[in-house]
């Protein structure tokens, strides 16, 4: 589920008070739902940047290493 779909499903469900409280009611039930997102987010770009370190450290391997079919083979497997 994406954040539009998460903030406008929490947002439309109905909420009770001022005009403030409901405000914050939404706000602070809505809460949960983007951390999680966040997490799930922020693990994403720690696996890019994992992932690019390992083919930066491969291409390096294979500059050192030219004709090695491993590190040739290596290389082609982590830019697929």
């Amino acid at each position: 589920m994406g954040f539009y779909s998460i903030v406008e499903r929490s947002w439309n469900q109905p909420a009770r008070g001022t005009l403030r409280q409901r405000l914050w009611y939404k706000l602070h039930r809505l809460r949960p739902h983007l951390l999680k997102l966040n997490k799930f987010t922020n693990d994403i770009q720690k696996n890019k940047l994992a992932a690019r370190e390992k083919l930066d450290q491969a291409q390096q391997d294979l500059r050192n290493n030219i004709m090695d079919a491993p590190r040739i083979e290596e290389v082609k497997r982590l830019t697929d």
